[in-house]
């Protein structure tokens, strides 16, 4: 995908959250203009990336995100995929734009998050999250399952390392 294509998304979702006052914005990736047709876990980290570069540059605060599905469960899974080995889901994976507030709002799902142990390239941070809402759950649906990916360029990473001594992977391979 060129920049400019995504640095077009980019302002015109963060107008239009100026514009409506929300703390959020998001599309799938497939609604995104002259984003390619097939993309790899390894090209949409690089994308995420050239949004948190954007980001940094507006200075607003705003943490981009990348949501990837990978299907539901119908219990709560507590055993997160090889990196190498995700497929996505049924739904295409999606872009949000956060501004910080998001991540300080309360949160009525119950879900099981996990991180990964890799920081590919000291840039991103990676958690599978398996869940779903307390609507969800009255009516007796499945967990939703999906990788979390921000950059590590917002300020409020949940974990910290240094890439040029990260630590292993765990049992995982990193992307």
């Amino acid at each position: 995908m060129t920049k400019q294509y995504l640095a077009e998304w980019f302002d015109g979702r963060v107008r239009t959250m100026q514009v409506t006052g929300s703390y959020f914005a998001t599309n799938h990736i497939d609604e995104i203009a002259g984003f390619p047709e097939q993309s790899g876990l390894k090209s949409l980290a690089a994308e995420l990336v050239e949004l948190g570069s954007l980001a940094h540059r507006h200075g607003g605060g705003i943490v981009p995100v990348l949501i990837i599905p990978l299907g539901v469960s119908d219990a709560l899974d507590a055993n997160p995929p090889e990196l190498t080995q995700v497929s996505f889901g049924t739904e295409p994976p999606s872009f949000y734009l956060l501004e910080p507030r998001y991540f300080s709002s309360w949160s009525d799902r119950e879900e099981y998050r996990s991180p990964y142990r890799v920081h590919p390239g000291g840039r991103i941070l990676i958690e599978y999250v398996c869940g779903r809402s307390m609507q969800m759950r009255e009516q007796g649906w499945e967990y939703d399952r999906m990788l979390f990916l921000r950059t590590t360029s917002d300020g409020i990473s949940r974990f910290d390392y240094r890439s040029d001594n990260p630590p292993t992977a765990g049992g995982r391979s990193p992307m």
